[in-house]
């Protein structure tokens, strides 16, 4: 990741069921804690952006998903 100029990597992610956000600390100290919601509107998936430009779409959450799907480790660091 960069941001400005510098690289950061996480070292930490931690899943904080009961609040339903994720924490990610970074080597540089930097945390972010990023909602559920937030994760779940802003993904990157073609169900959610689009195939192009101008095409993202707001994908209903009627039985709240974000409660069931499992957050697992795959590889050194990354949720899957």
């Amino acid at each position: 990741m960069s941001a400005g100029g510098t690289t950061r990597w996480p070292v930490e992610l931690r899943l904080k069921k009961a609040e339903k956000l994720l924490e990610v600390a970074f080597d540089d100290g930097t945390r972010f804690r990023l909602p559920a919601e937030y994760l779940r509107v802003e993904s990157p998936s073609a169900e959610v952006q689009g195939h192009g430009p101008g095409q993202k779409t707001l994908v209903p959450d009627p039985l709240s998903a974000t409660n069931r799907l499992p957050l697992y480790s795959a590889g050194n660091w990354s949720p899957s």
